[in-house]
């Protein structure tokens, strides 16, 4: 059991840094890139990334790491219990999976809706970015106070 236990615990430490990567790269890199191109292109550009993010590895990580931070809150309380890994795997569970799910998720499927009928992005594209910039900064941050929080305390 205690076997297992590691490897759900380191599991969840890499899949909190793995996550807070990828939510970094796109706040430092792929949404600045998109900032530099026409609206219409640039919407249309971010509705491939997020239809091409949705595949078995990328499910694996995020949904891994969601039930990795049940299990680590569940076996804190059960063995030696951990404030900081408490508190890392919540952070991590509301700013990256719940705001994913409620905020990020439904932009995109807005602005994949948007795309799809041809809409004019000149007012779609700014405040689909603006507002998705912001959460995906809740997400880096999050991810990443979650993951140095669990490596500190694992």
């Amino acid at each position: 059991m205690a076997d297992l236990q590691v490897l759900v615990e380191n599991f969840t430490v890499i899949s909190f840094g793995l996550m807070a990567g990828i939510y970094f790269v796109f706040s430092n890199t792929i949404m600045k890139a998109l900032s530099n191109v026409e609206e219409n292109q640039a919407a249309q550009t971010m509705s491939q990334i997020n239809s091409c993010i949705l595949n078995p590895i990328f499910f694996l990580l995020f949904w891994g790491s969601a039930a990795g931070s049940c299990i680590v809150v569940f076996l804190s309380f059960h063995n030696d219990f951990s404030l900081a890994v408490l508190v890392g795997a919540v952070i991590f569970l509301i700013g990256s999976t719940v705001v994913t799910l409620v905020v990020n998720v439904p932009l995109n499927n807005r602005l994949q809706t948007a795309v799809l009928n041809s809409v004019s992005m000149l007012d779609v594209w700014p405040k689909y970015m603006n507002s998705w910039n912001s959460w995906n900064n809740v997400r880096t941050v999050s991810s990443g106070l979650a993951f140095i929080l669990l490596v500190i305390s694992i």
